[in-house]
């Protein structure tokens, strides 16, 4: 199993909202795995499912205690690790929204986000904020998190 969706949580809810994501995905893939983060209101859900599936069943749901919900399509070890993904993710797309958050490592932010929008505009894609396609990139400690999805769920 490996990981295929980040789920955010609203603050308190955290036993809620995995039941939320759980009973969702469970005729899917009886065995998923939820596991909490050390980060408050964060959630890795592990899966055997493709995680373009697992994204496109859980997006069509409404839900109480879920905040947001991203795709991990690829996770990465390293930042040039990370930035060596980035054309595959946006293969096709001529704008994007980059919705970056960084856990567990400070003062990297900015210069995640200069290289990022140098590698999309290397591709020919735009950062646009009013794009309906999102680059969500979830730096959790050491690992890049990333995956494309409707920004409408972010």
């Amino acid at each position: 199993m490996k990981p295929v969706l980040i789920v955010t949580c609203k603050p308190g809810n955290e036993e809620w909202c995995e039941n939320e994501i759980g009973n969702v995905l469970f005729p899917l893939d009886p065995d998923i795995r939820i596991e909490k983060t050390k980060y408050s209101a964060l959630l890795i859900v592990y899966s055997k499912i493709d995680p373009v599936k697992a994204y496109r069943h859980v997006k069509n749901y409404e839900y109480g205690f879920v905040a947001n919900i991203v795709p991990v399509y690829y996770i990465a070890r390293s930042f040039e690790e990370l930035l060596s993904l980035i054309p595959r993710l946006v293969e096709g797309l001529s704008r994007v929204k980059v919705r970056l958050k960084v856990r567990g490592t400070r003062g990297r932010s900015k210069e995640y986000w200069a290289r990022i929008k140098k590698v999309l505009g290397e591709k020919g894609v735009i950062h646009d904020p009013a794009s309906d396609k999102c680059l969500f990139i979830e730096v959790i400690d050491e690992l890049f998190y990333t995956g494309i999805g409707d920004c409408s769920l972010a």
